[in-house]
């Protein structure tokens, strides 16, 4: 929004300047003039004095030394992640990654985290978990917040701070459960997967994509899978691998037995987010 009046205010400004010189009356246009300075006199910008109070939520979060990344969440009338600039600053507070971010930007991870204003922990809650988050936020909950079901055990609720605030309301933290299981960070999977294991993962359906974020990729990588089909009787598993489109390779699987598959992928690779697609012959 805000690069689109950057764009057009240029435009605007310079057609308003040339009606402005248009008008021959002088009192029209000290009229306008008083109107407009009325304007802004009646709608000042919303401001905070500086510094302003920090909420004691995120001095808790500050000051727990359990090591983990938080979710900042809302639940005015259904769940969803809490996206906006509030819960960018707060990071500076309590020094911890945070999923949620500015509204106008939604990585891919958010878009497959949040369906629509629902959250998809509500259905696979041990999720989170596997993905390295530790504490979910929730911003001003509402008196029956409880009846959302939040599927992890309340750690505190905490009351707005007394002074001028980005946060003046209440917020509640929810602990995550570390069960164990390996956390799976990068890639990132989306679609397809079921729950991490202690001896690897299940690929679910005849299609399962991740995301891929790196630096920039000068010399050539190696993708490397320890991998054993799901034997079906009179049938051949074969699995092959896109890189953001491109085939990286394909591999045919005779027999149930575990097998190391190794494919190359060429340097030069920009820094970024690439898609991962695993495509196999049955389900």
């Amino acid at each position: 929004m805000w690069r689109f009046i950057a764009l057009t205010a240029l435009g605007l400004m310079v057609a308003g300047a040339e009606a402005w010189a248009r008008i021959a009356s002088p009192w029209l246009r000290r009229g306008l003039a008083f109107l407009w300075v009325l304007e802004a006199l009646m709608r000042p910008p919303p401001a905070l004095p500086w510094p302003y109070a920090v909420h004691p939520a995120f001095e808790w979060l500050r000051r727990n030394p359990e090591p983990g990344a938080v979710i900042d969440a809302f639940a005015d009338h259904t769940p969803g992640l809490h996206l906006s600039r509030v819960t960018v600053m707060a990071t500076e507070y309590h020094r911890r990654p945070t999923l949620s971010g500015f509204t106008p930007f939604h990585p891919r991870w958010i878009e497959k985290l949040q369906r629509g204003r629902g959250l998809l922990f509500r259905d696979r809650p041990d999720w989170l978990g596997q993905h390295g988050f530790r504490f979910l936020v929730v911003h001003n909950p509402p008196p029956d917040w409880a009846k959302w079901g939040w599927p992890f055990p309340l750690e505190r609720c905490f009351d707005p701070p007394p002074g001028p605030s980005p946060w003046g309301y209440p917020i509640c933290i929810f602990r995550i459960p570390d069960r164990g299981e390996p956390e799976i960070t990068n890639p990132w999977l989306l679609d397809g997967w079921s729950g991490p294991e202690s001896w690897g993962i299940w690929a679910e359906g005849t299609e399962a994509r991740a995301l891929w974020l790196t630096d920039r990729l000068e010399e050539p990588l190696f993708l490397e899978l320890v991998a054993f089909p799901f034997c079906q009787p009179g049938k051949i598993q074969r699995l092959e691998v896109f890189l953001n489109g491109s085939s990286l390779g394909a591999e045919t699987f005779p027999d149930c037995q575990e097998r190391t598959i190794r494919w190359r992928i060429p340097g030069g690779w920009a820094r970024g987010v690439h898609e991962l697609v695993f495509r196999f012959a049955y389900a």
